[in-house]
């Protein structure tokens, strides 16, 4: 990560209101079918060209945007995924790719590296096989496996980054979870996790299980405040855990009352833009605008424009996605920012004790 580049974006957003971050899904394509994920149910065939990505970047780049989590679908199956990242780090943008690892090889790592690209998030939410292979909608690929050496392989190939492990925590993995934590921070992995979001069957959102098997139980519910209480203990003794205490309070209070109201800055601090250059506050609050369109700048930066992304976000009935609510405490609260800053040192002291330990 590079925190230079992240600190002045922080100061930009605070300062004078500038757009964060976004996610922008280079395709809706995915080579997985998992159950509490839609958006591969969403195929579309067109997807922007390099020469229209480079004008996407630099609409954003002019808006303020200096971190862009460059996502899917499934990001790789892009064969021009290395000039992509290429493309926003030229312009200075701090890149992260989302993906489940499957197609990162080491040579297409090193490509990455090279073209710029700062972090990578891969998805696992279990350690035994069967399990993950089964939450992917695919047979026989032992997916827990292939991710963790993959994350082992990025966490050697960028030890000065923050590579991050993401965890849908369900009924399907919450016994899992203080392992999970356990076993990737020993491979310098941060783990971030998110409870899962459900929806009715008749539900067009990309980021949310229709299947009952991720719901909670009432004994997973039972489980909920020991767990959360060792994830906190965990924290504080140094292990790498990339959320922050508030975000971690908020997904417990969630998970308990399904209250998922909250201050949100969509559009505002952080947008998406998909495929087709669609633009939307969010993944959940697409819009009729798109990046693309020749005075897209100018309609942003408009009135009439931030009117409506105000309206929409009123009539919003919330959510839990960490990405967002993460960017929106991170830049609101001095209190959140601080806990960051704690984390690091508590984990850069832990591992020096560790390192010392080891020596001797």
């Amino acid at each position: 990560m590079d925190n230079l580049k992240i600190i002045k974006g922080i100061i930009n957003s605070k300062l004078f209101g500038k757009p964060f971050t976004s996610k922008f899904y280079v395709t809706r394509k995915c080579n997985l079918r998992c159950g509490m994920c839609g958006v591969w149910k969403h195929t579309e065939s067109k997807e922007m060209n390099l020469e229209e990505i480079k004008i996407s970047a630099k609409k954003m780049k002019k808006l303020g945007i200096c971190y862009v989590v460059i996502t899917g679908g499934e990001p790789l199956l892009r064969k021009d995924i290395v000039e992509i990242v290429n493309i926003f780090s030229n312009l200075g943008m701090s890149t992260r790719l989302q993906t489940n690892g499957l197609l990162l090889t080491e040579e297409k790592l090193n490509k990455l590296i090279k073209a710029g690209l700062n972090d990578i998030t891969i998805s696992i939410d279990t350690l035994d096989n069967k399990k993950q292979d089964e939450i992917c909608g695919i047979k026989s690929l032992n997916m827990s496996d292939k991710a963790l050496s993959t994350l082992k392989l990025v966490s050697k190939k960028m030890p000065k980054s923050m590579t991050i492990a993401n965890i849908v925590f369900s009924h399907k993995n919450i016994d899992e979870i203080i392992k999970l934590i356990k076993v990737l921070d020993s491979l310098d992995v941060w783990p971030t996790f998110c409870p899962v979001s459900l929806a009715e069957e008749s539900s067009n959102q990309l980021f949310k299980a229709k299947a009952d098997c991720f719901s909670f139980t009432k004994k997973d519910l039972d489980k909920m405040e020991k767990i959360f209480k060792e994830i906190f203990k965990l924290k504080k003794q140094g292990y790498k855990i990339s959320l922050s205490s508030e975000y971690l309070k908020q997904s417990l209070n969630y998970i308990k009352t399904k209250n998922k109201k909250w201050k949100c800055d969509a559009g505002k601090l952080y947008f998406v833009i998909f495929p087709r250059g669609q633009f939307s506050l969010c993944d959940d609050v697409e819009t009729k605008y798109n990046i693309l369109d020749k005075d897209f700048v100018e309609k942003y930066k408009s009135k009439k424009f931030k009117n409506f992304m105000k309206h929409s976000r009123n009539k919003c009935e919330g959510c839990i996605y960490g990405i967002f609510r993460e960017t929106s405490e991170l830049i609101n609260s001095p209190l959140v920012l601080f806990d960051r800053f704690l984390t690091i040192f508590r984990v850069k002291k832990r591992d020096f004790l560790k390192n010392k330990l080891f020596k001797n």
